[in-house]
């Protein structure tokens, strides 16, 4: 029985990049992927909580962390266009121009 080929190892069936479960085997990697998604924990906790004591705030911060996945999806329907990728990339581009409509028209 074959041994399945390594990264590496000079096998012919040589694998070209690390498998995804590889990837977290980097320690500075997992402790970066846990720092980003605390820090995304807890802007979700403090966007959630001045929506809910309708702080104006609140408001520009859910504008923000919303715009700010654009770049992403701009960069994902270029490297490669499906329709999903283009609906909700327009989708979020919606939501964002009714954010900026929604604070512009706002009466206080």
């Amino acid at each position: 029985m074959r041994e399945p080929a390594r990264a590496g190892d000079g096998n012919a069936g040589e694998l070209s990049e690390r498998s995804p479960s590889s990837k977290l085997d980097d320690p500075h990697r997992k402790h970066f992927l846990a720092a980003t998604a605390f820090a995304y924990a807890a802007l979700f906790i403090a966007e959630g909580t001045g929506l809910w004591l309708q702080n104006k705030w609140a408001e520009y911060l859910t504008l923000i962390a919303t715009a700010s996945f654009l770049p992403f999806e701009i960069y994902e329907v270029v490297k490669r266009v499906t329709a999903l990728r283009v609906v909700v990339i327009v989708i979020n581009a919606a939501i964002v121009v009714y954010l900026v409509w929604r604070l512009r028209h706002r009466k206080d």
